[in-house]
């Protein structure tokens, strides 16, 4: 009777540990729980232990253009949460490198966030938990030096009834990669006279048609994150490009280059 009573008592201790333990950072997410390769683990790993993590698409946004972020201009970058009947929403979110340092800076805009690990986490205060179905929140970014390339903001969000314990909770995961603007300090010139591409959109090959007098000319084709996903042979005149079965349908843009100038184009593959 002893025995089981003890096994009775230390059953309520652990779960009144762990139903206080889900409710006791609504003042900010501890350090470390973003789920970046360098943390390597999420509020569901300890402070809502138990809860499965789902990875979400679409939960951070910003105002960053398709052609990527320019070093040092400042942006805002903005996270939302949507969960019908749910009215307690917590996150932590870090733009950092497989190593651990973050990339740029964060700016808290409202008493809703908060700046913690020496300027490496961005995480909600007690002020910024409560929402009838969804929440956002919003902080500035200051994009890091030229030449440090795609930089991704990893997040783990929790979505919570306020019910006093993990029942009916969720924690989601989600990453968002911004490429840098890879023609800051070259010449943006305006060759639409001279360059000709056709068909646009295009299926199974595209046609090239320009003059062009500099003897160096290289041209690629650059996904809207900014990655070369085919390099061109180029020559004066008219030349038909195959293309290779290794680019998905979708909008691409064709970036020719002679000296310090550039000539970009929008295209759509089929």
């Amino acid at each position: 009777m002893k025995k089981l009573l003890f096994v009775t008592i230390l059953f309520i201790a652990v779960s009144v540990f762990e139903a206080r333990r889900s409710i006791s950072y609504t003042s900010g997410a501890p350090d470390g729980f973003t789920g970046s390769p360098f943390d390597d683990q999420t509020c569901a790993t300890y402070c809502h232990h138990g809860i499965p993590e789902t990875p979400l698409l679409g939960v951070m946004s910003s105002n960053i253009p398709l052609s990527g972020y320019i070093p040092g201009t400042t942006y805002t970058i903005s996270a939302n949460l949507v969960k019908p009947g749910h009215t307690k929403f917590g996150f932590q979110i870090s733009p950092m490198d497989d190593h651990g340092n973050v990339l740029g800076s964060m700016i808290e805009l409202t008493g809703e966030t908060q700046i913690t690990g020496m300027g490496t986490y961005i995480t909600h205060t007690q002020s910024g938990t409560t929402g009838i179905g969804s929440k956002s929140w919003s902080f500035d970014w200051v994009a890091p030096e030229g030449g440090t390339g795609d930089v991704t903001f990893y997040g783990a969000f929790n979505v919570s009834n306020n019910n006093g314990s993990n029942n009916g909770d969720s924690i989601f995961t989600s990453t968002y990669t911004i490429p840098e603007d890879i023609t800051v300090g070259i010449e943006l010139v305006d060759r639409s006279n001279e360059i000709i591409v056709y068909p646009n959109p295009m299926k199974d090959f595209f046609t090239v048609s320009f003059s062009e007098t500099e003897s160096k000319i290289s041209a690629s084709i650059f996904s809207v994150n900014g990655s070369v996903v085919y390099n061109l042979q180029t020559a004066e005149g008219t030349k038909t490009y195959q293309l290779p079965e290794t680019i998905s349908p979708g909008i691409y843009y064709l970036r020719f280059s002679a000296g310090s100038k550039i000539y970009s184009k929008k295209i759509m593959v089929l």
